[in-house]
């Protein structure tokens, strides 16, 4: 027979509920090991000459991109929609109302 504890477990919603266990402790092993790995990305940056502010900068213009190529992309598919549309859609009533009519005429 399984105790709360053991099913607390193996059970996701209530895994992050459970008391004894909600996140990992952090270590001071676990500091040191940060600190180290960013004097290295730090160091690196200089090294490459990128400030914190121009690699921010460079994420959100990217983003920024990203939302403008996608909004172009969105308008293009629109019109290409509404393009195909102009002929699909005659065609499709036409054959609703052939159909139609046969079954009417039943």
């Amino acid at each position: 027979m399984q105790t709360a504890a053991a099913v607390a477990c193996y059970d996701p919603c209530q895994r992050f509920i459970s008391a004894d266990r909600v996140m990992p402790k952090i270590t001071p092993g676990t500091i040191v090991k940060l600190l180290i790995i960013s004097f290295f990305v730090g160091w690196g940056l200089s090294v490459l000459d990128i400030t914190p502010l121009e690699l921010l900068r460079g994420v959100f213009e990217r983003f920024d991109a990203l939302l403008n190529w996608v909004s172009r992309s969105m308008g293009e598919i629109v019109s290409y929609v509404l393009v195909g549309a102009m002929i699909v859609v005659p065609i499709w009533a036409i054959l609703y109302l052939v159909e139609w009519s046969r079954q009417r005429g039943k």
